[in-house]
């Protein structure tokens, strides 16, 4: 997911740069129930949406930058498949401007995901 060449970019955006928060979503086997996830997504309308929220997040925050990455297609589990990372001056403002875009990307971001089955898993 690119996460140490991202973290790196945040870092230098600022000498002032106290604290760089990440967050990885996985694909979860729910059990063993699951090979994995196929994720659709509408790109026209996710690049704007991420920038927005970045930009959001920078202002409201007081952030030096954040990053959005979201794959798409078959995933299998535990891949990690959705990375946010924030930079700030301080922790609290990076951890609290993480959890804030994890939640509104997930009501906002057009992404559309699809369970796909273990082949092998026992049914309960």
């Amino acid at each position: 997911m690119q996460t140490d060449r991202i973290i790196r970019k945040l870092n230098r955006l600022s000498p002032d740069v106290g604290a760089v928060v990440t967050f990885t979503g996985v694909v979860r086997s729910e059990g063993g129930r699951l090979w994995g996830l196929e994720y659709e997504v509408y790109e026209r309308m996710l690049v704007p949406v991420i920038d927005q929220l970045k930009r959001e997040a920078i202002a409201n925050f007081h952030l030096f930058g954040a990053e959005i990455v979201r794959k798409k297609g078959r995933q299998p589990a535990g891949a990690p498949v959705f990375l946010v990372a924030t930079a700030a001056r301080h922790r609290r403002e990076a951890f609290e401007a993480t959890v804030w875009l994890v939640e509104e990307f997930k009501k906002k971001a057009p992404v559309w995901k699809t369970e796909i089955p273990n082949k092998g898993a026992r049914k309960a």
